[in-house]
């Protein structure tokens, strides 16, 4: 059983775009959803990305002049149309 010592912001933010892809070991989804259920600022992060997800990419890049995105997120943009 995979198992993180603990659970914390940083962790569950390393981890949030392969959460959001259901990528993690079960084990590790389970402690993201408990910490998520603990942690309010974690789980408007998860839910902000989530509506960021949602969005096709064109209107997103549109909005990037407008809108502060940080460079992990952009990362993950590209990254998820180069796998599509």
């Amino acid at each position: 059983m995979f198992r993180i010592k603990a659970m914390n912001c940083k962790i569950f933010e390393e981890c949030l775009f392969d959460y959001i892809d259901d990528t993690l070991p079960i084990d590790l989804k389970l402690e993201i959803d408990e910490h998520l259920g603990e942690c309010l600022e974690c789980k408007l992060l998860y839910e902000d990305e989530i509506v960021f997800a949602s969005e096709p990419l064109t209107e997103i890049f549109e909005q990037a002049e407008t809108i502060e995105l940080k460079e992990k997120t952009i990362r993950e943009i590209t990254k998820r149309m180069i796998n599509e």
